[in-house]
C-alpha cells in the first residue's frame, strides 16, 4: 500500500505536489489555531499581521535592506550621470545626438534582456553571492565608462553596466520576501524602491558638483564615473558579509509558526506554469504595459532634455544637475506614502 502511494506521488505533476503542500499547510494552520487557548497567540500567528517598521527591521535586520537600497542608489547614479553629462560626453567622443541617445539607452536594453537569466541563476545559487558578483561586474563597467575613448568602447561599457545592474531586479524582491515578516514587507519594499528616486535626485547633484569641482573642462565628466567606484566598492564588500535567508521562511513562520519546517523535496515550478498563473492577474497586464510605456519617458526624454539645456540655454553640468534633481524630487515624498 505504501509502495503504491509512493509510486503515485513520484509520477504526480509538480502542480499536484505543490497543491498538496499548500493543503497540508492549511490543515496544519487550522489545527494549530483550534488547539490554541491563548487568543493573543492566535492573533500573533495570523499571516500578514501589521507590525511596526522598527519591529520588522529588528526581526529581519538592517543589512539586507540597506545594501539593496545602496545598490539601487549607486546604479541610478551611473544611469543619470550618463544623462546629465550627455553633452560633455558627446563633445569628447564626437557623436551625434542620435548616437548619444542610443548609447544612453543601450544599457537599459541589456538590463531588461539579462533579468531573466539572472533570475534563473538566482533560483539555483546563493542569491547574495550572485548579487555581489553582479555588483562587481557593474562596478567594473561603470569605471570603464570613465576611461573610454571611442563609441565602441562606450557601447561595451554601457552594455556591461546594464548586465551587472540587471541582477538586482529579480533578486532584491526575493531577498526581501524571505528576510522580513509579512506584516512589514510592503514597507521594506518601499525602502528598497526609495533608492531609485534617491539616486535620481542625488545622482545629478553628484555628477554636477564633481564636474564643477574638477574644473568643468572637457573630459572632466570622466571623474564622476571613477569617483563612483569608491562608495560602490565599499557596498559590494559589505554585501559579501550578508547571509542567505532560507527560501520561503517567512511564509513557513506565518503558516506553521516554525521556519525550520521544510519540505523534504521542493517540487519544481515550471516557468510556463508561473506564466499561466500570471495570465489570470489583470493587474499584471497593466503593469507590463505601463512599465513599457514609462520606459520611453525614463530613458529617452531625460537624455534629450539635457541636450536641450546645453544647446538652447548653455547650461553647464552643474546647472543641469540641479534641474535634474528638482525634477525627480517629488518621488521622494510619494514612495514612502505609497509604502504604508
Amino acid at each position: 500500500m505504501q509502495e503504491s502511494e509512493s509510486t503515485a506521488n513520484t509520477h504526480a505533476s509538480p502542480a499536484a505536489l505543490a497543491s498538496s503542500i499548500v493543503t497540508a499547510q492549511e490543515n496544519l494552520l487550522e489545527q494549530r489555531l483550534s488547539d490554541s487557548q491563548d487568543t493573543s497567540e492566535v492573533d500573533a500567528s495570523s499571516p500578514g499581521e501589521m507590525m511596526t517598521l522598527r519591529h520588522g527591521l529588528r526581526s529581519g535586520g538592517w543589512s539586507i535592506a540597506t545594501v539593496l537600497l545602496l545598490f539601487t542608489v549607486f546604479e541610478e547614479f551611473d544611469r543619470v550621470a550618463m544623462q546629465v553629462l550627455g553633452p560633455d560626453i558627446q563633445a569628447s567622443l564626437g557623436v551625434s545626438d542620435t548616437v548619444l541617445l542610443g548609447l544612453q539607452s543601450f544599457g537599459g536594453v541589456v538590463l531588461v534582456l539579462a533579468t531573466l537569466p539572472f533570475a534563473w541563476l538566482a533560483d539555483r545559487r546563493r542569491r547574495v553571492r550572485v548579487l555581489s558578483a553582479a555588483g562587481a561586474l557593474w562596478m567594473a563597467f561603470a569605471g570603464l565608462t570613465g576611461v573610454v575613448v571611442n563609441t565602441f568602447q562606450m557601447g561595451l561599457a554601457r552594455a556591461g553596466s546594464g548586465l551587472g545592474a540587471s541582477a538586482r531586479v529579480p533578486i532584491a524582491p526575493s531577498l526581501v520576501a524571505d528576510q522580513y515578516p509579512l506584516g512589514v514587507r510592503t514597507r521594506i519594499f518601499a525602502i528598497e524602491a526609495l533608492g531609485r528616486p534617491l539616486g535620481q535626485v542625488l545622482g545629478p547633484l553628484f555628477a554636477g558638483v564633481v564636474v564643477v569641482a574638477a574644473g568643468d573642462d572637457a573630459g572632466d565628466w570622466r571623474v564622476v564615473f571613477l569617483a563612483l567606484l569608491i562608495p560602490a566598492g565599499l557596498t559590494i564588500l559589505w554585501s559579501l558579509s550578508l547571509k542567505e535567508p532560507s527560501r520561503g521562511q517567512q511564509e513557513r513562520i506565518a503558516l506553521l509558526g516554525d521556519s525550520a519546517v521544510v519540505a523534504q523535496s521542493e517540487p519544481p515550478v515550471l516557468l510556463s506554469a508561473a506564466f499561466q498563473r500570471l495570465k489570470k492577474v489583470r493587474t499584471f497586464y497593466f503593469l507590463v504595459v505601463g512599465i513599457g510605456v514609462l520606459g520611453f519617458a525614463l530613458i529617452a526624454v531625460p537624455g534629450a532634455f539635457n541636450l536641450l539645456l546645453e544647446d538652447s540655454y548653455g547650461y553647464n553640468a552643474g546647472k543641469r544637475g540641479w534641474i535634474g534633481a528638482i525634477t525627480w524630487s517629488g518621488a521622494l515624498i510619494a514612495i514612502p506614502i505609497a509604502g504604508r
